[in-house]
């Protein structure tokens, strides 16, 4: 969880994203996260020490792959001169359920900088036909 979207703000360079705006002030001294630096400094090292205080639940249930497929009767192929029809429509990461964020993932490719290469949804459908 050490990435700039977790963290956010780290240096000038960096993006504060809603859920990084529960940081320390004067008067919320009962923020989640410490406080930001506005000189361009951003979040320090110091402030991100590993500790209890962030630890995350990473457990996640994802589905990886739904596939929902026909197969025609030999009887109505028949007169179509078929051996078999199958009809299918297939879905790839339908649903994920997890505890972390929106944007992060627990089994995502990570990337420089602490970015990921989000698991992207996949539809396809399509039959198969033997003769």
């Amino acid at each position: 969880m050490g990435n700039r979207l977790f963290w956010g703000y780290q240096d000038q360079f960096s993006t504060i994203y809603k859920h990084n705006l529960d940081y320390w002030t004067p008067e919320r001294t009962n923020a989640y996260y410490p406080r930001m630096y506005s000189n361009g400094s951003g979040n320090t090292g110091t402030s991100r020490n590993t500790q209890t205080g962030y630890l995350q639940n990473g457990a996640y249930l994802r589905v990886k792959n739904v596939t929902l497929a026909y197969n025609v009767p030999k009887h109505i192929l028949g007169k179509a001169k078929a051996d078999a029809l199958r009809i299918f429509a297939s879905g790839e990461n339908l649903f994920l359920f997890d505890h972390l964020p929106n944007g992060m993932e627990s089994d995502a490719v990570v990337i420089t900088d602490g970015g990921i290469y989000p698991s992207l949804k996949k539809y396809s459908v399509g039959l198969n036909l033997s003769f």
